[in-house]
């Protein structure tokens, strides 16, 4: 009978130190290079909570992102979870390369109620979500609210016209040569975004109809209205920087921080980093400001973290894996959007989730750098995500992105610029139909 209870004992024994020295299951991710540390300690923070999972983090520069994913799906060297940009999402699922959370995770559809509008529009395709936002976004217009005094300027502009007249009268004040600075290099994704924001500023849902055709190939579009004041901006009134045409995202926040422009046109979260104190003289004097155009409206776009097809091939452990991971950081741990929160109280980024507007850390650390019943207005009333997010959308957006470039370079007209959109966005439905 002692032999027994012995060999019984052994045998458990043996099955703990078994299950103690199983491998953890690895799940790799990749994401663009933003915020790296702080991505690490979450990591490291999940991998705390959940000790069988092993998370391997690598980072690829923003410019080059989707060119290389693209890449690792095709050579099947992909990793089970991705940051991915609404942008990219249709081409991408279509391709088989994401899957949906619907089928994969249904667990996670229980997020989809909190989600702002625009959110819930940017990660969902064919009525499926796609993924947890990292991060979401609003492009705004705001200005060094030192200059508009200097130059003896109140109030808000509520029209583009009155944002010329603005920078008009600091040009002649000697305050700036260029008082609007913009991001326009040609590898700006930014540039999408900031064509759709400008063409909502004037009439939202106003490019394609509900057939998916391009109904903005005409003079006196919203779109080419847009088009023809940033072309006339650069090249007639000479308000803009020309430098705008080579600048990323962090060259306009460094020119503005120099006191190069008073005006600019980027995602909010920017504007946490200039109020940073100490960032620059002119921090904590910058002043967001509702869109200008006659409807008021911007776009709003989101980032968020994805699964694709590598972890459903690996297997439902991986994919149940892959899922705690985009549940820590893109939804709730223990109750609490514990990651997004630390996003917003730490760096600023815009959240997905409407919720969090009510969290009283949240909006303490919002009123140190913005305007709280702006953004909340801009947001809830003024925002929507992009039209026409198709699998063809990506390839379009790249020559949007051109023809801006020649539009902006004097190469093209805007109207020609709005016609060879068109047409192009023509071409590429009739062949994927």
């Amino acid at each position: 009978m002692k032999k027994v209870a012995v060999i019984v004992a052994m045998s458990l024994i043996a099955a703990v130190l078994m299950m103690g020295s199983a491998q953890a299951v690895t799940i790799r991710m990749i994401m663009w290079t933003y915020g790296v540390e702080t991505v690490q300690d979450n990591i490291a923070k999940f991998e705390k909570l959940n000790p069988g999972i092993k998370v391997e983090a690598e980072d690829i520069s923003w410019y080059v992102y989707p060119e290389t994913l693209t890449t690792r799906f095709v050579t099947g060297t992909a990793p089970e979870v991705i940051y991915c940009n609404d942008q990219w999402l249709q081409a991408w699922a279509d391709a088989g390369w994401l899957r949906s959370l619907t089928e994969h995770l249904p667990g996670l559809e229980k997020y989809r109620d909190d989600m702002k509008p625009y959110v819930l529009d940017g990660l969902s395709y064919k009525g499926k979500i796609y993924g947890l936002p990292y991060y979401a976004d609003t492009y705004v217009l705001f200005a060094n609210g030192k200059f508009l005094e200097d130059a003896g300027l109140s109030g808000t502009p509520e029209t583009w016209e009155d944002v010329n007249e603005m920078c008009q009268k600091l040009k002649a004040a000697g305050i700036q040569k260029y008082p609007l600075i913009m991001e326009f290099h040609k590898d700006e994704h930014s540039m999408v975004e900031i064509f759709y924001a400008m063409t909502y500023s004037n009439e939202p849902g106003s490019l394609f109809d509900e057939k998916l055709n391009p109904i903005f190939d005409h003079e006196g579009s919203a779109a080419h209205q847009a088009l023809d004041w940033l072309n006339k901006a650069l090249n007639e009134s000479k308000i803009m920087d020309p430098a705008s045409l080579v600048h990323k995202e962090i060259d306009v926040i460094k020119s503005m921080q120099a006191g190069k422009g008073t005006f600019t046109l980027m995602e909010k979260y920017t504007l946490a980093e200039l109020q940073h104190p100490g960032s620059s003289p002119y921090a904590g004097k910058f002043k967001l400001m509702l869109m200008p155009g006659k409807s008021h409206y911007t776009v709003g776009g989101g980032k968020f973290y994805a699964l694709t097809e590598q972890a459903v091939k690996t297997g439902d452990e991986a994919v149940n894996a892959a899922g705690k991971l985009i549940e820590y950081f893109g939804g709730k741990s223990d109750g609490e959007y514990v990651v997004a929160k630390r996003w917003t109280l730490e760096k600023g980024l815009g959240f997905g989730y409407k919720s969090l507007y009510e969290e009283p850390a949240i909006i303490a650390s919002l009123e140190k750098w913005s305007d709280v019943r702006v953004e909340k207005e801009q947001e809830g009333k003024y925002s929507m995500a992009k039209e026409g997010m198709t699998p063809w959308f990506m390839e379009w957006a790249e020559s949007l992105r051109s023809e801006m470039h020649y539009m902006l370079g004097k190469k093209v007209t805007p109207l020609e610029m709005v016609k060879t959109l068109a047409g192009g966005w023509s071409k590429l439905k009739k062949e994927a139909e």
